[in-house]
């Protein structure tokens, strides 16, 4: 049970996952029936331990999508992939996306792609890797709204630094 903390990402399939920190009965009216505490959900949205969660093929591709975007070990030379972008390209759209820190992150990244950790915990907080000229880099920003495909705010966030967005971000 305390293994998962102590990996560098943890994914987990939303429906049948299941991660115990305690048995179930240790904690008050979590009951084996019950067993909220050990869903996907609350481990992604209330204790930040798991990464990503989604179906299982969502979760296979999330990992292949995060292996692309890292080095083999921290012995490797910097890698820079070959990159169609252009670097000094203009981003006129960035002022409407000011309020969100992953929509100014993607509109700067290499092909406009950006691999979110822990998208469900401490939404105000914007964690991940993106691509840069080829080159991997980690990515903090602080986000006060969600904004969808249209550029439309569909959610809020606080202005402000919370607990757990300063520790999503550490």
């Amino acid at each position: 049970a305390v293994f998962p903390g102590m990996t560098d990402f943890t994914f987990m399939e939303s429906k049948k996952g299941k991660l115990f920190i305690n048995t179930p009965d240790s904690l008050t009216g979590n009951t084996s029936e019950k067993c909220n505490a050990s869903s996907a959900a609350f481990q992604s949205r209330e204790s930040g331990l798991v990464d990503m969660t989604g179906e299982e093929n969502d979760i296979l591709k999330g990992m292949r999508d995060l292996i692309s975007m890292l080095p083999a070990n921290n012995e490797e030379e910097t890698v820079c992939n070959e990159c169609g972008d252009d670097l000094n390209r203009l981003c006129e759209s960035v002022l409407d996306m000011v309020n969100d820190g992953k929509s100014v992150i993607k509109e700067f990244a290499d092909n406009h792609e950006f691999f979110e950790i822990k998208d469900k915990y401490a939404k105000e907080m914007v964690t991940g890797f993106a691509k840069v000229n080829g080159m991997t880099i980690g990515c903090i920003a602080n986000r006060m709204e969600t904004l969808d495909g249209s550029g439309e705010a569909v959610e809020k966030h606080s202005m402000l630094l919370t607990a757990k967005g300063c520790e999503k971000a550490a």
